[in-house]
């Protein structure tokens, strides 16, 4: 048999083999990205009265895009190439068809199922008409391109455009064909374009000269293909290092003037330095534009660039744009780090920056201080901007924003106030200040009384509304009630109010703490780690009222993630559905985290109370933990296996009420048996109960949410009290009941016994203590658990050291004996 001294390491075996699912997926999902932690509710669209820029808007560690769809791909240039549709036609059809017939349906679906599609999409049912015949050859047409251009072969070419042995010379000819045959101006300046990415991607340099020169040039049409079709003009013609002053100068055009290339521009700006494309711009207004490419992208203080800015062009359309994006990230540097359990904002994770040293200091070692002096700067140069124009309410609300960053309340609800009072009703901004009136209300009362809570409600369903209408006000930030939530909440819990906390937290899905291993922590575990006896009977009370305020009504009425969507299979199929994602409040699930508060607190009466309230088979949900994390028996226990989760031999697991009610038994029976080999046993097993509710056990529910490897040295433990973590960590509750198991018989043979489960609590309990005092050095070992510590005891039960000393050699003597105690 392997030596005591070694149990440690065959408990670390065991456990990483048997971990329970929520530790096992530590290899997914990754944990959430900076960006989806971020507590950001200021509106990128107040920068952008035109609404020409927010779907570009670069947030600090990548790009903002309105519909993620695709990278680079925004709902700006579908929305654009959609209206000059909607002009040429001049008949009705669907925006959402149109989408579909651009983005959705592939030259075959087209090719197949024309008819169907003309039943089922008004867009292609009016191209289909007669009169349109020439529309709907010149979509199948750029289709058939689409498709050449993705798989670069033509081989599943329905009209026979493309020619494997060929290359792309027939496809070439065909829609030079069209080109010239076509009278109608809006297509021809399609097709040209259609034409012109075909002999990009071919590298027909001198064909797509002559062909940009004749429809393209000198801006020869207002169309979004004229702005597009320059960007490949400037790639193909300017690239090389004999023309760089035209490349950035063509490159500076793009951004300024189209939509659908403005991205890829700002990325080939950034890929040279700012002074040697500054020095080959001609105009303020090149260079103004170029200063905002790098500013777009930069994820440090970036005000310095915006005054650059100013000073070339005082009224740069991409001003408001970058003041708004400062704002943007001193939520993440002065907000998100305040709000949630993550130590770094978003910025932190910048890698295309890792080498610029003035980045590093400002990110890898945040300051608070130095970005409060920053907001103060940011918030001088807005107030020197609105002295010239007192009616623009985009400043007023950027200055609101950043007085309450700066928590100068009163001068954040002045402006509040003005925005209320004279901005359009349906505008960014004034929504922008309803937001911040409800967030001052809540800032100033510093509770969530019945104001504060009439005005959440009232906000979260002006902000459902927006969400239903998005296209109505387009740059909404969709997440933002998912921001204000998780700032409710988390101040909620700041103000001591741990229901509240919990009740807001539950609307929202976004993260705000993690498990070491990835997965986001729910709304349950306010309650756990926070709530105490009367928090408990008010939730419930809530939960359970048929005459709920309309604030109940909306936070209960909810979903309410439960135990970090631990699931109890490895199906990746089940893991994104949405039965997995989300359950429902549940009152049995409050009740089981009330068992556990008193279970903690070792109140086995008041933990039965509330179990007994739970009908038996919630604990047999499959969708639950218990049936994977409440399994064998607890009152048996074998040293060398302490954490084993299928303990096959038993078939009835208890629950965690018949745990708690044999538990409870056992203690009674054995305050009032009279023989001591049975009084002992009844000790041991107590013990074995206390120790399987600990870290090492297979029982670790009864006391934990979740469990992990590395638990130990986890930044969560914060939440937990001395007392539990020595109970936890150290067995301090179970060694009790094993030294009276060892003092109380009177067999020498079953001391030793017992010996062995009371070396193992104590080695436990001093592993802990070494750890607790030495976290903060480095260099310190590892505790060297001992066979030994109770050799005096030992030695005072004549024959017991021999025995036990055979016990810890000898693997057969140990599980034989084991069956008999």
């Amino acid at each position: 048999m392997r030596q005591l001294k070694k149990l440690l390491t065959a408990l670390f075996f065991s456990c990483l083999l048997f971990m329970p699912k929520k530790a096992m997926r530590a290899c997914g999902p990754w944990p959430a990205p900076p960006e989806e932690y971020r507590i950001s509710f200021f509106e990128p669209s107040i920068g952008d009265a035109a609404g020409q820029f927010t779907p570009y808007y670069f947030s600090t560690n990548k790009y903002y895009k309105a519909d993620g769809v695709e990278e680079f791909a925004t709902t700006i240039e579908a929305d654009e190439n959609c209206t000059e549709w909607q002009a040429e036609l001049k008949q009705p059809f669907a925006k959402q068809d149109f989408y579909k017939a651009m983005e959705d349906y592939d030259y075959k679906v087209i090719a197949d199922s024309a008819n169907e599609l003309d039943k089922a999409n008004t867009f292609i049912h009016l191209l289909r008409q007669g009169n349109n015949k020439a529309y709907y050859n010149y979509y199948k047409l750029a289709k058939s391109v689409e498709m050449f251009n993705n798989t670069g072969s033509g081989s599943d070419d329905p009209w026979g455009l493309a020619n494997k042995a060929q290359g792309t010379l027939p496809l070439v000819n065909e829609v030079e064909k069209t080109l010239q045959s076509t009278k109608n101006s809006f297509i021809q300046q399609r097709v040209a374009y259609v034409l012109c990415r075909l002999y990009f991607y071919a590298n027909k340099a001198v064909d797509f000269a002559n062909l940009y020169a004749k429809y393209f040039a000198g801006s020869k049409g207002k169309s979004w293909v004229v702005a597009a079709a320059k960007y490949y003009n400037t790639e193909l013609l300017y690239s090389d290092s004999l023309h760089n002053r035209e490349y950035y100068r063509g490159m500076v055009d793009v951004i300024d003037a189209s939509k659908d290339k403005r991205i890829p521009a700002i990325r080939r700006i950034n890929e040279q330095q700012e002074d040697t494309v500054l020095a080959y711009m001609q105009t303020n207004h090149q260079k103004a534009t170029a200063i905002a490419a790098y500013a777009l992208r930069y994820p440090g203080y970036a005000l310095t660039k915006i005054k650059k800015i100013y000073a070339l062009e005082p009224h740069s359309k991409f001003i408001p744009l970058l003041l708004t994006r400062e704002i943007n990230k001193l939520e993440d540097w002065l907000f998100t780090n305040q709000l949630t359990e993550y130590k770094t904002s978003a910025s932190a994770d910048v890698s295309y920056y890792s080498e610029d040293d003035n980045i590093s200091r400002q990110f890898k070692n945040q300051n608070y201080k130095d970005d409060s002096i920053y907001a103060a700067r940011v918030q001088s140069f807005a107030a020197d901007l609105i002295k010239d124009d007192g009616k623009n309410y985009a400043l007023m609300v950027s200055l609101c924003h950043l007085n309450f960053l700066a928590k100068n309340y009163a001068a954040a609800m002045g402006y509040c106030e003005k925005v209320l009072a004279g901005a359009d009703k349906n505008s960014a901004e004034y929504m922008q200040a309803k937001i911040n009136s409800v967030v001052l209300l809540f800032q100033t009362r510093h509770a969530v009384d019945d104001e504060v809570k009439n005005n959440i409600t009232g906000l979260m369903g002006y902000l459902d509304k927006l969400n239903q209408s998005y296209n109505a006000m387009p740059g909404v930030n969709s997440g933002m009630e998912d921001a204000l939530l998780v700032y409710f909440g988390r101040m909620a819990l700041k103000y001591h109010d741990v229901v509240n906390a919990t009740l807001l937290l539950s609307r929202t899905s976004k993260p705000w703490g993690e498990y070491r291993t990835g997965a986001e922590k729910s709304a349950y575990f306010i309650l756990y780690h926070y709530a105490v006896e009367k928090d408990y009977d008010k939730l419930l009370e809530i939960l359970r009222s048929k005459n709920k305020t309309p604030y109940e009504k909306y936070f209960t009425k909810t979903t309410c993630t439960f135990y970090g969507n631990v699931s109890v299979t490895y199906s990746p199929e089940h893991f994104n559905s949405q039965e997995y994602v989300d359950s429902f409040w549940s009152i049995n699930k409050v009740l089981d985290l009330k068992g556990t508060y008193f279970v903690n607190r070792d109140s086995l009466d008041k933990a039965l109370e509330a179990f007994a309230q739970i009908p038996s088979d919630f604990w047999r949900d499959s969708l639950n933990v218990y049936n994977n994390y409440l399994t064998g028996n607890p009152f048996s226990l074998s040293i060398y296996d302490t954490h084993s989760y299928y303990d096959s031999m038993v078939k009835n697991n208890p629950d965690k009420k018949v745990f708690i009610e044999k538990l409870a038994d056992m203690k009674k029976r054995a305050a009032t048996e009279t023989n001591s080999e049975v009084k002992a046993k009844l000790y041991y097993m107590i013990g074995n109960a206390y120790y399987s509710m600990t870290y090492y056990g297979k029982f670790w529910l009864m006391s934990r949410l979740w469990w992990g490897r590395d638990d130990w040295n986890e930044e969560d433990n914060a939440n937990y009290s001395p007392e539990f973590k020595l109970n936890y960590y150290g067995a301090a509750r179970a060694q009790p009941w094993y030294q009276l198991a060892f003092n109380t018989t009177r067999f020498p043979k079953n001391a030793a016994y017992y010996c062995l489960y009371l070396t193992m609590c104590e080695n436990n309990r001093r592993s802990y203590n070494h750890y607790i005092n030495n976290a903060q050095n480095s260099n310190s070992e590892e505790y060297q658990p001992s066979d030994f510590l109770f050799l005096k005891s030992l030695r005072a039960k004549p024959g017991s050291e021999e025995f036990y000393r055979r016990l810890i050699k000898e693997c057969p003597l140990y599980a034989d004996f084991k069956s008999k105690v």
